[in-house]
Order: C-alpha cells, then structure tokens, then sequence
C-alpha cells in the first residue's frame, strides 16, 4: 500500500506544477441563477471560473482568497451569489473573484465543510485544536453566529440541512482518534445535536451526499473506507442506513439532482466509471464509463472533474443525457488567464499566471504537445479533445467502454491514498485536515 502511494506522490509532484502537485479538478459549483452556465471549479492551483458552461475558464488565484500550498478550500456560494471559501484557520468572502474579506467571527477556526440550506442560511463546520467543533450558521441579513455548544471530540466532516426543513441539520464525522464515521442530527437548526451511530462495513468515514428534497429523513451519503467505497441510504433521519452501492475503488464523486430524482456516483476509475440511479438512491445501475474526480448536477446537466494525468488531457466534462454519456468541454489549456479585474485583483494574479501558464499548456512555446493528443483519436488520451486555448468545437461523447489511456494503472494508487488519507485522520486529529474528499 505504501509503495503505491509514493508511487501516486513521485508522479504528481513533478516540478513546476502549480503547489508541486499535478493539476487536477477537485469540485464543482453552479453560480445561482445561472443554471449551469456560470461554474467555479476549485483546481490545485486555484479556483477556475467559466461563464459557457465549461468551455472556457479565468483563473482566479489561491492568493485572493488567502490561501496557498496543498489546501484544498471548501467552497459554497450564498444565495445572493457571494462565495464562501473555507480555510485552514478562517472564512473568507468573494463577490467579484477578484478580492476577498475574512470573516472575524471565525478567525482561527479550520473549516471543513460549508452548505447552504433552502432558507438561505450559511452553514459552516469547524474542527479546530483545543476547540470543540462547531457549527456556526449565517441567516439572510444576519452575522455569523456559534450554534450551541458544538460537538467535543468529534471530527467533522460535512453538513447538510433537509430542504424540506431547513431546522433539521445533518454532520457527518468520527468520534477523535477513530475512524468508526457515523451521523449526527440536529433538530433545532444545530442548536443541539444526537449523535447516531452506524453499522459500518468496515473502518472509514461519511461524506453527505444530499438529503432528499420532499423526505427530510431521507438522506445519501458516500461512505469510504479501506476496502473500496460505498452508497449508503437512510430513510429514517440517520438512525440506521443501508449499502445499495458499493465498489472496490475510491468514489470521488457523487451528486444528487436539484429534485432529488436522480443521484450519481463516480469513481476515479473508468472501469468502475459512473453509477446511476433514478428512483432517488434506492438502487444504482453502472452507466459512463469514465474517471471522474467530482460530479455536479443541475436540473439537465451533469458536471464532471475529470482526471487528465497526462499534460493536455481532459479537465471538465458534462453529460447531458443523465450520465449515460460524457463530452468534455475543455482541458487546462482552456484558461484565457487571470479573472478581468481593475486594481488590485488583477495585479495580484498576473504574476503568478505567468509561471502557471507554461505548465498547463507548454507545448505553446514550441515543441508539440507532450501527450501526443490531437483532438482526432478515436481512443486514449486522444479523446481529450483540442488542446489549444478556447472552447472545444469537436469535444467527443466519452462513455461507452472509452477510457483514457494510462489512467487505470496510474489512478491504481488513488484508493491507498484514500485509505492514507483517513489514517492521517486518525494519527493527526488535532490538525486541521480538509475533510472533504
């Protein structure tokens, strides 16, 4: 296990890559009101942002948002389409991409998940050393507030609130120094929570999913552990869940539809590739054949990270026929560049841009593509698309046992890395961990 995961390391730490890792979407958010055609993607290189659904990304860099290195921020926009950006000690607010304010009541505390319930409200978990965690919550027009007493000795992980009743709060997390990861539900808007534990298949922690729109005891989360990774299905508000997915290779993504009638699950691995279900998470059907790192979903659109680990390879894909096919959208040669901004925004970033734009396309300056890839292969990395800057005119329909070549023996060490991961949990509980995945 070791050596695949110094394996994965040695590969994606080449030099010159942005923060020493290898360039890679991680998550996807919808801008609000914009269904789908406005998107930000958080990269380990900072946040990309597109304005054609995917085609064409700015950049906006780590240092606007007041973070740097291997942080891996979660984001979560408000309704009124401010952006929230979780750091490891602290809250910083966006509203133009280009500079941001730090939250005072939340100075010092490491963020590790953010959502949004139906009501508007921001819900914010920490898990900070020497420091109960917590959940401090942000109504329309309000500050941020502490709920409660938070949680003492416990790891957070994510949060969610049931659309239907935006009172009842769910956390997932694991009691410190465990990896035994279990639910927790509050009914008073997270005031006070009961802890609700799980039989787990084995070792390894909750990552929510969604909680069904019209049922608030309905809820989907993603449970990873040593083994490979699971579905798990609540229909009774967390007291007891049961597996109706489960695979042998780390889940990166899992989304469920604004109405809650679909829900998808995606693993790094094409061959296990993207799962399917249309009855609200009650069974699952195997559908894309594709690697995915995130997935996001509209109403009619499902987003997808996907995993290059190729220079020129594909970064952004969408499916437009309820994951049954994929067609990506752009690669990382698709960043124009810094997000337009006056002042100090833009001074900021375009240093920095330099030296990041000769990484993800430097074939630019001479020299060919590295990958080889040409927009015109019918399988392999060449299914990636063009290369160039500017929107994929020819972009293929990916899925139907179509993968991309070297990823399956590359992305073998992703689930070790996972499993690394949760230890790291485990051996460092007091630092501040991202806990999303």
């Amino acid at each position: 296990m070791l050596l695949l995961v110094v394996t994965l390391e040695t590969y994606t730490m080449r030099r010159a890559f942005a923060n020493g890792r290898f360039p890679l979407a991680q998550q996807a958010l919808v801008v609000p009101g914009t269904k789908g055609e406005s998107l930000v993607v958080r990269s380990t290189f900072g946040l990309l942002v597109s304005h054609d659904r995917g085609s064409s990304f700015d950049w906006a860099c780590e240092q606007t948002f007041g973070y740097s290195g291997a942080w891996d921020p979660p984001l979560a926009f408000g309704t009124d389409g401010s952006l929230y950006v979780g750091l490891e000690n602290g809250l910083t607010i966006s509203k133009d991409f280009c500079t941001s304010e730090r939250e005072p009541s939340l100075e010092g505390e490491a963020v590790k998940d953010l959502s949004v319930d139906s009501a508007g409200t921001v819900l914010v978990i920490t898990t900070t050393p020497n420091r109960p965690s917590a959940l401090f919550r942000k109504a329309k027009g309000k500050p941020f507030v502490r709920a409660g007493k938070g949680l003492e000795n416990v790891y957070l992980v994510t949060v969610d609130a049931a659309p239907s009743k935006p009172s009842r709060v769910y956390v997932t997390g694991q009691p410190l120094g465990t990896l035994e990861g279990r639910f927790y539900r509050s009914d008073d808007g997270g005031d006070t929570f009961k802890e609700l534990d799980q039989v787990r298949s084995h070792p390894g922690a909750y990552f929510l999913v969604g909680v069904d729109p019209k049922d608030p005891a309905r809820i989907v989360s993603r449970f990873l552990h040593f083994e490979g990774s699971e579905i798990s299905l609540s229909e009774d508000g967390g007291k007891t869940s049961k597996i109706v997915l489960s695979i042998k290779s780390a889940m990166y993504g899992a989304a469920m539809s604004p109405d809650g009638s679909h829900v998808y699950a995606g693993s790094g691995l094409p061959s296990d590739g993207v799962f399917v279900s249309s009855d609200r998470g009650r069974t699952f059907a195997s559908s894309a054949h594709v690697g995915v790192q995130c997935l996001t979903a509209t109403d009619r659109s499902l987003f997808q990270c996907e995993n290059p680990f190729a220079l020129g390879g594909p970064a952004f894909g969408v499916s437009d026929d309820f994951g049954k096919t994929f067609h990506t959208t752009a690669t990382f040669a698709a960043v124009r560049g810094p997000v337009k901004c006056p002042g100090v925004g833009e001074a900021v970033c375009q240093k920095p841009y330099a030296e990041l734009a000769t990484t993800l396309a430097p074939w630019r300056d001479g020299g060919g593509d590295p990958s080889g890839v040409d927009g015109g292969g019918e399988s392999g990395v060449g299914d990636a698309g063009p290369t160039d800057a500017g929107p994929s005119t020819h972009a293929r329909r990916r899925g139907c046992g179509c993968g991309v070549a070297g990823t399956e023996s590359i992305h073998g060490g992703a689930l070790p890395l996972i499993v690394w991961a949760l230890s790291r949990m485990r051996r460092r509980r007091s630092t501040s961990s991202h806990g999303q995945c």
